[in-house]
This record gives structure tokens, C-alpha cells and sequence, in this order.
């Protein structure tokens, strides 16, 4: 109930605007020179049509804005909505001129549900996803007869392959996303990927309130390899497309030879209007590759390859680790395992784009080599000045910091108890920054503006709240909340197994220590590779629930696999799954 109250307000930076759905509803720009307000559409109106839940999209210009109505979820990360594309007037207290429902239909046909909806960088060509394909359309707004939606993937259509989404196991698995198609920064090109499952074995899960049988169970079939399969599972086979929008030619382009048929994609992003990134990695995860491809010459090559020294390869994928493009657009900054650290925490590496034909890989240069794990690098204002984020030294936290190379980083989100656990979102020329507190207190939104110094490196100032959750806030000053600590444990200690685990102890407001009372235990487990569950990040979940009403005492342990503690902390389930991070749970607990 509680968690359901939370706003987030779904911030995104324009060239010059922060553009945010506030707590009453309305979608606000706020200047980021001036700081001045502007209401672009008040609630009602982005709920003239029924079942509003989002924005996807704001131009630039903030003239054109795509909305979702409706939300069927299919998986974790996908979904089926209506969308709507609106054009506002040019005052600073815009008129909505147009309002155009998004898809393949004709005048007074039912509106259809597509997978995705996406605007070109200029906005002024739409993208969407239909029934396993993919369309475009140039200004919605204008619809003759030469603006019409074309399927571009019309002529490579077959049964069985995505055009433009993931699937269940690239979206759980791998990219972290359903969305399979990218524009390029000037809207020339659009990349997507067609993911093959035809020949991919048929798992069969039971859903609840499906969207095909809202009022019962449905048994769906999920493509997905099973481990131990004879002669050996079949994988999804990713094929990767550019659309060409002058001339509508389709170009498929054949990864290089150095890299075996057994792979999987990690991520995809343009360099720019003329080049693209994209990483692979093998079937055991224990080498990958980032490759450049080229439009002039309709080919890829290889620059980089990583081979793990054990577990496993952490390549970057869609929704964290994304490698940053320099200034100059001529080297890429990645996060990449140090192995001269015992613990082996991932740094900061270059990577240059224009190596050598004759070179089959390159070695990373080192910028920043942390003594703990780097988790995202959120910008670059180059000559190794870098915005990331990382848990620091103690990893029940997370942190914005700011490096200008070495070994040294300035936090600039420390020093707030009630903030001690952040994400963060970058304004295009990196002046400013959206902080979002996620804990331990109940979450809160900053706009704050970075100030770089020759000597501190730089400091924060603030500049608006965005969201304070004062509603959430006040209803929890009203109730009895649980206590949470944490401590370490050490296991096998004094052997060369030696091992200190993360505890978070969550106990019934009124226990007192000293006092000889007995309260249950509940040991509240996840087994997952990299998570964590033993962090400062706010949460109003179901252990809350049994501390206060039912007075147990819940206890989380971050043991051996888990992240944010070096590889070779995080290493030490690989092929070991259901064995260490098992005996740490109950050893830890003992």
C-alpha cells in the first residue's frame, strides 16, 4: 500500500528543459537556465482520453509529446498500450493543437495495441511495433496518403522471428528490456534486431490474468534454451538490420568472422549518424566482443575482446554499464574488471574506436582504478573527467562521484543520512543533474546543478525539488515503523575460506536488546547472480509488514555471488549455483 503512494516522476532532459509529470498530474518544464516553471498539459488534459499512464516521449522543441494509455503486461518489462502523439503550440502556455491516435488502422477502425511507440530524435518520424512488425511514419500529425505507416520488415517477414522486441529470454536474460530498435542521432537510420526462436526450445509457464484470459490461468509457451539439453539447447539467433529512411533499403549486417554463430547480443548505441555499438557475448559468458559497425560500408569489425579469467564476462548491456562515447567521438569509455586488485573491482577503461584494420583487439587503457566497484558511467566532459555511480566502500550504499582519472573521486552525494542510496540522470551538456534519493528515507527528486572546480573537483547545488513525497511522508510520521541495522558476519575465519557477509537486521519497533524476550526469525532470501537485498534503499514491502504487525525479526544476508564487491566475491557461484550462496545464507544465520 505504502510503496503504491510513491511518485516518481518519470524525468526526462530536453536541450535546455527538465520535463516532469508532477504530483498533481501535470506535465512541468522547468527552465534549466532560468528555473522557471511552465505547465505544457494540465492532467486533464492528458486524460481526455481514458487510461493515461505515461509519457514516453518530449522533442526538444517540447512541441511534440507521445503518451500511453492503457498497460496489458505481457512479461516483466513489456507490455501492450495505445499510444497517442500531441502537438502543442509554440507559447509558453502552449495550446494542444493535434492529438493523433499511433497506429495501422484507418479512420473509425478500433485503435490497435502496439508492443512500442518511438519518436525519431527530430521528432518527425514515428516508430512503432505491430503485430511482430515494425513501421514507420513520417509526421503523424499530416496523415496523406505519403505519411501513411510502412512495414518495413514486410519483405524479411517470418513466422516465429521478433522484428523490434526482445522475446521473454533477451528481455529477462540480457538486455533488460523489450524494446529491440534504436534510432540513430539524426533520425537517418533505424537500427532494430530480428531475433530468430524458431529452432529454440518451448518452455511452457502457467500466467495469471493474462491478457488472452483475464479471468483465469493461461498456460503460455516461452522460448527459452534449457541447460543439459542433448545434443545442445538451441539459442535464439539475433540478426541485426538498419533501415535507411531516404531511400527506404534495408541493410543486414553479418557480424565479423572472429565471432562464433553462438552468441548473444548485449547491447546496441549509436556513436554517431554513421556508426553504431554493439557488444556479444558467447554462450558460457566467458568471452565477449564490442564491435563498430559502419553504414558507408555496410560492415562491422571488431575492436575489443574480453575473455574472463574465471566466472563470468560482465559486458555491458542495455540498461546499465553502457559504454560512453567521448567528446571527439573517437574512444569510448567502458567499466572493465581490474585484476591487479585482489578483489578485482571493475574500473574505469578507454577504448578507441579507430584501430587499426590489421588489429584484431586492442588492450584498455586504465582512466580510474577505484579501490571498489564502479557500477554505471553516466558522462564524459573528457580528458577523463567522469560522472558515475558506485556503491563506494560500503555496498549497502549507492553514490554519485566525480573522477578526473587515477584512483581518486570525489563523492558528491554523501553526507546525507536520510539519502543514502541514489540514481541519477545527466542534462545533455552535463551542467545539470536529476538526483533521485531512493533511500533509506521514502524517495525524493532533486534538480541540482553541478559545479566543476579546479581544486574540490566540484560540489552540487540545489535548484528545485521535483518530487518530495510529503504525502507518503507524513502518513509514515504516523506509524510505527520497523528498526533496521547492519552489521557483518564472518564466516570460516582465520582460514584461508575467510569470508565477511553483508546482515541487514529488520526488527519490531518495540524490541528492545537488553531485554530477554523471544521473537521469531524469518530469513528472508534471493538467490540471484550480481543482485542485493542487503542495501539502504527505501521499501514498505511484505518483511515490513510481518516485523510490525506479526513481530518477527527479518534478516537478509548478502553472501558470496552477490554485487557491488569485486568480481572475485561475485565469482565464487559460478558453476556453483544453489551450492555456496546456500551455505552462506545458512552458515550466515547460525
Amino acid at each position: 500500500m505504502l510503496m503504491g503512494q510513491i511518485n516518481r516522476p518519470n524525468a526526462q532532459f530536453t536541450n535546455e528543459n527538465l520535463v516532469y509529470l508532477s504530483s498533481n498530474g501535470s506535465l512541468i518544464a522547468t527552465n534549466l537556465k532560468t528555473h522557471q516553471e511552465n505547465i505544457l498539459m494540465s492532467s486533464a488534459q492528458m486524460q481526455e482520453k481514458q487510461n493515461f499512464t505515461g509519457v514516453v516521449s518530449v522533442s526538444d522543441d517540447m512541441r511534440v509529446l507521445l503518451l500511453r494509455y492503457l498497460y496489458y503486461q505481457i512479461f516483466r518489462r513489456s507490455y501492450l498500450s495505445e499510444y497517442q502523439a500531441v502537438l502543442l503550440s509554440k507559447e509558453k502556455n502552449p495550446r494542444v493543437l493535434a492529438r493523433v491516435d499511433i497506429g495501422p488502422f484507418e479512420v473509425g477502425d478500433k485503435q490497435p495495441m502496439l508492443n512500442h511507440a518511438q519518436f525519431s530524435p527530430k521528432s518527425d518520424v514515428l516508430a512503432f511495433v505491430y503485430e511482430n512488425q515494425i513501421y514507420v511514419q513520417r509526421n503523424p500529425f499530416n496523415k496523406t496518403q505519403l505519411n501513411m505507416p510502412i512495414p518495413i520488415t514486410q519483405d524479411i517477414y517470418r513466422k516465429g522471428i521478433l522484428y523490434g522486441i526482445a522475446g521473454f529470454l533477451y528481455e529477462e536474460e540480457i538486455l533488460g528490456a523489450s524494446q529491440a530498435f534504436w534510432w540513430s542521432p539524426e533520425g537517418t537510420y533505424l537500427a532494430f534486431a530480428s531475433i530468430d526462436e524458431t529452432e529454440v526450445t518451448k518452455l511452457k509457464l502457467v500466467f495469471y490474468e493474462h491478457l488472452n484470459s483475464p479471468f483465469g490461468p493461461e498456460i503460455v509457451e516461452h522460448s527459452y534454451p534449457m541447460a543439459g539439453e542433448k545434443p545442445k539447447p538451441n539459442l535464439p539467433v539475433l540478426s541485426l538490420y538498419v533501415y535507411v529512411m531516404s531511400v527506404g533499403e534495408l541493410i543486414r549486417f553479418a557480424k565479423p568472422p572472429n565471432i562464433p554463430a553462438e552468441v548473444y547480443m548485449t547491447f546496441f548505441k549509436w556513436i554517431d549518424d554513421d556508426r553504431f555499438l554493439c557488444g556479444w557475448v558467447s554462450r558460457k559468458w566467458d568471452m565477449g566482443w564490442i564491435v563498430v559497425g559502419d553504414i558507408n560500408s555496410k560492415s562491422m569489425r571488431t575492436i575489443y575482446l574480453e575473455e574472463a579469467r574465471f566466472g563470468w564476462v560482465n559486458f555491458p548491456n542495455q540498461q546499465s554499464q553502457m559504454p560512453i562515447v567521448e567528446p571527439g567521438k573517437e574512444s569510448i569509455l567502458i567499466v572493465v574488471p581490474d585484476y591487479y586488485f585482489d578483489k578485482v573491482y571493475r574500473g574505469i577503461a578507454r577504448l578507441q574506436l579507430n584501430i587499426s584494420k590489421n588489429m584484431l583487439t586492442q588492450y584498455p587503457e586504465w582512466v580510474h582504478t577505484p579501490n571498489y566497484d564502479v557500477k554505471d558511467i553516466l558522462y564524459s566532459f573528457g580528458n577523463s573527467e567522469i560522472l558515475y555511480t558506485s556503491t563506494g566502500p560500503d555496498p549497502t550504499e549507492m553514490h554519485l562521484f566525480l573522477t578526473r582519472g587515477g584512483t581518486l573521486a570525489k563523492c558528491l552525494t554523501c553526507g546525507d543520512p536520510s539519502c543514502r542510496f541514489n540514481s541519477a540522470k545527466v542534462s545533455k551538456d552535463g551542467a545539470n543533474i536529476l538526483i533521485e534519493c531512493l533511500g533509506p528515507s521514502p524517495p525524493s527528486v532533486f534538480l541540482k546543478r553541478l559545479k566543476r572546480k579546479d581544486v574540490d573537483l566540484g560540489s552540487l547545488d540545489n535548484i528545485t525539488v521535483v518530487s518530495n513525497n510529503t504525502k507518503l511522508k507524513n502518513l509514515i510520521a504516523t506509524k510505527a515503523l520497523p528498526v533496521i541495522k547492519f552489521d557483518n558476519v564472518t564466516l570460516y575465519s582465520g582460514t584461508s575460506s575467510e569470508v565477511t557477509l553483508r546482515v541487514k537486521f529488520m526488527h519490531p519497533p518495540e524490541l528492545v536488546e537488553s531485554h530477554i524476550t523471544q521473537y521469531p526469525v524469518l530469513l528472508d532470501t534471493y538467490g540471484g547472480p550480481i543482485s542485493q537485498t542487503v542495501t539502504t534503499k527505501y521499501a514498505a514491502d511484505w518483511p515490513t509488514y510481518l516485523a510490525t504487525q506479526f513481530k518477527f525479526v527479518v534478516i537478509s544476508i548478502d553472501g558470496r555471488g552477490t554485487g557491488n564487491r569485486g568480481k572475485r566475491f561475485e565469482s565464487a557461484i559460478h558453476k556453483n549455483l544453489g551450492v555456496v550462496e546456500v551455505q552462506d545464507q545458512m552458515n550466515g544465520l547460525r
